[in-house]
């Protein structure tokens, strides 16, 4: 995939779709619908022909381009390393960014409380883990603040047509900035090889003129993750409320109209998410059975999980749908959005994952 695209190959960002398909069977219902609609969210840009694809946890970039962009960032704001690798490369490159999708589902295990057989308890340690990852996930609305700021530098840079750059494996240890202002270096001869001097280890790429349509849309993504589920559950609260003070009264303004609309898209959008589910059950058995394959065929197999997905299952998931939206979406984002008034940093622990058993180490008497 990528040598068969020369022209744009160092100029390609990676990314693969993700399913919850190990311990999925041993996490409460809420927190497996959760992960569902998580991965769905993540794959939602990844179809042929998106030209913005955020990824979601996995992707990989070309070193060539990790050194144009000054590589990875490391403070408070990156929390959403994903996304924020994704901003950096896409305004880096004034919007040119390629994804391409690698069509093979990474698997990964459910975030878990050790709440396994615990009953009520271990529900509630499960279901206070997927918040903490789901606070972590929406504080990553701190990138629409970074992509703000860079628009701004894109739309100051503009008309450069080149850039200048020292790559990481030579400025490790140079406390210099990795990027080189472009009129330091436009006194230099054009055609004199710089050999030696503070220049040498310099490179200068190419920049195409900002690409605005795919800005534009880069926007309304991150307007979809980090503002909509906030603003969905202000307008369906604001709406109830305002339908039931105003039963009964003449509607004066001729707004009665819109709140019978947005009932029937509110319906919509309900039948989509049954819709998605409904096409997730082939999708989920397609790449556990595949996976299991692979694994078998490896000589991996032993130690491995697999969750399979049983009708039984399935019902209790389709009936915690309504609950997910708030609980792992709108609460959380909500709560970050606001913790941002006064700090940035978040003290995140991981959360407990499946994880293959070690095999007992033997000593060399023991081989003697």
């Amino acid at each position: 995939m990528h040598v068969a695209h020369p022209d744009v190959a160092t100029t390609t960002l990676y990314s693969a779709p993700i399913i919850f398909d190990r311990n999925a069977h041993d996490v409460p219902a809420i927190v497996r619908v959760a992960d569902i609609l998580w991965s769905a969210a993540g794959m939602s840009g990844l179809y042929e022909g998106s030209s913005v694809a955020p990824p979601t946890s996995v992707y990989s970039v070309p070193l060539e381009l990790v050194d144009r962009v000054g590589g990875w960032d490391c403070d408070s704001e990156a929390i959403g390393e994903d996304l924020h690798m994704y901003l950096k490369c896409f305004f880096a490159l004034n919007g040119n960014l390629t994804v391409r999708t690698v069509l093979s589902p990474v698997s990964q295990t459910n975030v878990t409380g050790g709440g396994r057989g615990k009953g009520v308890p271990g529900i509630v340690a499960d279901v206070r883990a997927r918040y903490k990852q789901a606070l972590r996930h929406m504080w990553g609305a701190l990138d629409t603040g970074y992509a703000l700021r860079k628009v701004v530098e894109v739309w100051r840079e503009r008309k450069h047509t080149s850039r200048a750059f020292r790559p990481l494996h030579t400025s490790m240890n140079d406390e210099s900035d990795n990027y080189v202002p472009q009129s330091q270096i436009d006194g230099v001869d054009a055609e004199a090889v710089p050999e030696s001097g503070i220049f040498s280890d310099v490179v200068t790429d190419t920049l195409k003129e900002p690409d605005w349509e795919r800005i534009a849309i880069l926007f309304h993504r991150l307007f979809e993750a980090h503002f909509l589920p906030v603003q969905m559950t202000i307008l369906v609260i604001a709406s109830t409320l305002y339908m039931w003070a105003a039963d009964g009264t003449e509607d004066v303004h001729g707004v009665a109209w819109i709140y019978s609309v947005c009932n029937i898209l509110r319906t919509l959008g309900f039948m989509e998410v049954a819709l998605y589910l409904f096409l997730y059950e082939s999708f989920h058995r397609i790449c556990v059975e595949t996976r299991e394959k692979e694994m078998g065929n490896a000589g991996l197999l032993k130690g491995m999980h697999f969750s399979r997905r049983k009708a039984k299952t399935n019902f209790i998931d389709y009936v915690m749908v309504p609950l997910v939206a708030p609980i792992f979406g709108s609460i959380p984002c909500a709560q970050a959005q606001l913790c941002h008034f006064w700090t940035l940093d978040l003290v995140y622990t991981v959360s407990k994952k499946v994880t293959r058993r070690r095999a007992k180490s033997i000593t060399a008497d023991a081989l003697v």
